[in-house]
Parts: C-alpha cells; sequence; structure tokens
C-alpha cells in the first residue's frame, strides 16, 4: 500500500473511532457551562522529540512548552500547545529546527462531579502541524489521544496521554507518511 493510501485509511480509522466515541457518549453534557468551577487551563507540556524512522539522529527539544485548555463546555474542552524545538545533533546544533503546535479535543466521558468535570478518563482527536527549518519540510500529524487527567489538587491536574496517528511529511522529494506514537505528559492550573 502507497504512502497516500495509508495516510487516507489511518486518519479515517481515527476520524471514526473519535466519531463512534462522540455517538456512543450521546450528548457530551447538558449543563450550563456557568457551573464549571474552572475554565481555563495554563500548564507546561515537556517536549522531547525523537525520530526512530530519520537518518539524520538529531533530538528535539520543546523550547516552549505553553499549553493551554479552555473548558467549551462540561466534560469538552479544547488544548492547544506551541512548539519551538531546539535541535541537538545537527550540524549547527543547538538550532531551532522546527516550529508548530497541535490541538486537541478532550472527552471527558467519565468524570462524575460536575464542577470538576476535567479529571479522570479522557479521549478525542489531535491535528499537529510542524515546519522544519532545518531540512525545510512540513508536517501534518492526525492522531486520537486517550489518557488520564489525575486531580492533584481542586486547580492542579496532570495529564498523561497516549496518542496514536499518523504524520504526512512534505519536502522537496516528495512525501511520504510515517506512523505516530506520542506519548504526552503536561501539568497545569485551572483558572476561572
Amino acid at each position: 500500500m502507497n504512502s497516500s493510501r495509508w495516510f487516507l485509511n489511518i486518519t479515517f480509522i481515527i476520524l471514526l473511532l473519535m466519531t463512534s466515541l462522540l455517538a456512543v457518549s450521546g450528548e457530551v453534557s447538558q449543563t450550563d457551562s456557568s457551573k464549571i468551577q474552572h475554565q481555563l487551563l495554563l500548564g507546561v507540556q515537556p517536549m522531547v522529540t525523537v525520530e526512530p524512522l530519520d537518518d539524520r539522529n538529531v533530538v528535539d527539544v520543546n523550547a516552549l512548552p505553553i499549553v493551554l485548555e479552555y473548558a467549551l463546555k462540561n466534560k469538552l474542552g479544547i488544548r492547544g500547545h506551541i512548539t519551538m524545538n531546539l535541535r541537538f545533533g545537527a550540524p549547527e546544533s543547538p538550532m531551532i529546527g522546527q516550529v508548530g503546535g497541535g490541538v486537541l479535543l478532550p472527552i471527558y466521558k467519565l468524570a462524575k462531579d460536575e464542577r470538576f468535570a476535567y479529571h479522570g478518563f479522557y479521549g478525542g482527536p489531535y491535528l499537529g502541524f510542524g515546519y522544519d527549518l532545518e531540512v525545510v519540510e512540513t508536517h501534518l500529524t492526525i492522531a486520537g489521544e486517550l489518557g488520564y487527567a489525575f486531580a492533584m489538587s481542586q486547580t492542579v491536574t496532570l495529564n498523561v496521554g497516549l496518542q496514536i496517528g499518523a504524520t504526512r511529511i512534505w519536502d522537496d522529494e516528495g512525501n511520504k507518511t510515517w506512523p505516530h506514537i506520542g506519548v504526552i505528559v503536561n501539568f497545569g492550573k485551572w483558572l476561572k
């Protein structure tokens, strides 16, 4: 199977699974968003990237690990992060190797307390974008993320998730698709 077809197939499967998750859960919640205790998470998402299929043997470390999550509705949010990777192992390293970001729509289906709905198991679709400054290529990642949000207190949360999907890469030589597997860890404080 060529890489374009594989990318489309994995994208379709991930979107189908995420749509099924929404359908099984019924309506996310009818709770009035004014009852939600906290509406904005400001946090840190440290990231280290090593691409096993990349023969350059470089390591990227995110120098701007900011993550924000906004409560759209009870048990549904939108989480975004910024990527500005410092690259080590390249001929002119350290250097800014990649810039971009990502967006996740987490659904906290099993949350018991409506005031603190952003704790517990979550799942949702993830879309990431990156531009590699060293080799001039564009990356688009489509994945599903499943995880758990640990309540360290009523306002502090530690999120641990696993992303599975595919990354499409466009460069001067054409395009290629790589599998994407990511372990995501972030922590932050919920603000009103």
